[in-house]
Parts: C-alpha cells; sequence; structure tokens
C-alpha cells in the first residue's frame, strides 16, 4: 500500500513561478533548470509529517519506505494489519475473464 503525501499549495505555487521564470528567455534565470534534488527540496512535505506516517506504521509492526522524492510512503503488510492501518475492510476481487489477476480494495 502507499501514503501519497499532500504537497503544500504554497510551495508548489513557488515552484510553478521559478519553473515559469526559468523558462522565459527574457529573466535572467533562464535555462538554469533544476536538479531532481532541487525538485524534491522545493516540494517534499516537510520531514515532520513523514516522521509521523513512519511512526504510526512502526506502531502496526510494519516498516515504511519513502520514496527517492519523499513524498510516498510505501508498505508492505498482512490482509488483518492493513485493515488496523487504513481504518477499512479489504476486498479481494478476481477478474471475470484474467483469473490470475487479483485485485485488492479498499470500501
Amino acid at each position: 500500500l502507499q501514503f501519497f503525501l499532500k504537497h503544500d499549495p504554497s510551495a508548489v505555487a513557488s515552484f510553478e513561478e521559478d519553473l515559469l521564470a526559468r523558462a522565459s528567455p527574457k529573466n535572467s534565470l533562464y535555462g538554469q533548470w533544476l536538479s531532481p534534488d532541487d525538485v524534491t527540496a522545493a516540494l517534499a512535505p516537510p520531514q515532520t509529517n513523514l516522521d509521523a506516517i513512519l511512526s504510526f506504521l512502526s506502531e502496526h509492526g510494519v516498516e515504511g519506505n519513502v520514496n527517492v522524492h519523499r513524498d510516498v510512503i510505501s508498505f508492505t503488510a498482512p490482509g488483518l494489519t492493513a485493515e488496523k492501518i487504513v481504518g477499512t475492510p479489504m476486498y479481494h476481487y478476481n477478474h471475470v475473464h484474467y483469473k490470475k489477476v487479483d485485485i485488492i480494495r479498499v470500501a
């Protein structure tokens, strides 16, 4: 499962302004593109948000993995544990035509 963390709207707006400046030929920043690390630094949620989710998962005996951009936390857990974590039942579905396809969804 994955938790997608919300980006701060003001950080996104500031980032968009910066990108537009870098794309404008008359701007002094023109063509000075950002590295992937710069993008992550500009948009990643605060570390305290990541720590809160990782701590929450740890309380359920689950280890979370933060992606390279620090805005998605993935984890694997047994079904009952996952239900407790997300606070809702999970259901298994099988595709009518593709019997080997196993689909898990929350209610």
